[in-house]
């Protein structure tokens, strides 16, 4: 998905080769967002193979991604292999995907949680407005029962974030450089410290974006976020300020 400021790659395969997938990660609905060509919200990716186990299975883990956790659990079980991910009972299914002049729309879900006691669906919807250089992504739970949903938003280390109640705002050298808002739902997001890997077997800390709810789902459940970008104007003359 890309506008003339937003670039947005979102994860959304089946897994591997007849449901096996090596060197897979739990990624599912996942997604890397770049604003005027430089990352903002990154994939933290592999820093090793066998050399560090626990580390091996962080970095392939659900949390270190940018998507949901659901009951604390994996979206597929990494612990089998420290390569391959194998789940007869996951898959994604892109539900619809239109690109067109004044936005982009990709809706899709995957049914990893299904094999949980009380299954639930993750479907998540991102709508890029190309005019307003802003993003929406909507998570929907689709399922019954007791739900711990946790969002884990992970940052380029060069970045900062500031906390005003449901709002965060990403920063880069003081100069803003996205808002995230919402949702109305769930707690107030927190600042956690995540590690990044941009080589291998090399790590640095960075911050990333924590929230999360607790609570019934009694069919269906949904949550909306709004990713926007200041003006280039406003940017140019904040640092003329400055």
């Amino acid at each position: 998905m890309r506008s003339e400021r937003i670039y947005l790659l979102a994860v959304c395969h089946q897994i591997g080769v007849n449901g096996v997938g090596p060197h897979k990660h739990n990624d599912w609905l996942s997604f890397e967002l770049c604003v005027d060509g430089k990352p903002v919200i990154i994939d933290p990716g592999t820093y090793c193979y066998t050399g560090n186990a626990e580390m091996r299975f962080l970095f392939r883990s659900t949390v270190s991604h940018n998507t949901v956790v659901v009951n604390n659990d994996e979206q597929i079980s990494i612990r089998d292999s420290m390569f391959t991910l194998a789940n007869p009972f996951g898959e994604t299914n892109v539900i619809s995907w239109v690109s067109a002049d004044e936005h982009d729309i990709l809706e899709v879900e995957h049914t990893g949680y299904h094999r949980l006691l009380q299954p639930v669906t993750h479907r998540r919807r991102f709508f890029l407005k190309k005019c307003n250089n802003e993003v929406e992504i909507t998570d929907s739970f689709l399922g019954k029962g007791i739900r711990i949903l946790e969002w884990y938003l992970h940052l380029e280390p060069a970045l900062k974030c500031r906390l005003t109640n449901k709002s965060s705002h990403i920063y880069r050298d003081e100069m803003p450089v996205m808002t995230i808002n919402g949702p109305e739902l769930g707690a107030t997001p927190q600042v956690q410290r995540g590690w990044v890997s941009k080589a291998y077997n090399r790590r640095e800390e960075g911050e990333v974006i924590y929230s999360k709810h607790k609570g019934e789902i009694e069919n269906s459940l949904y949550f909306t976020r709004r990713l926007s970008i200041p003006d280039v104007c406003f940017c140019k003359t904040l640092h003329k300020d400055v």
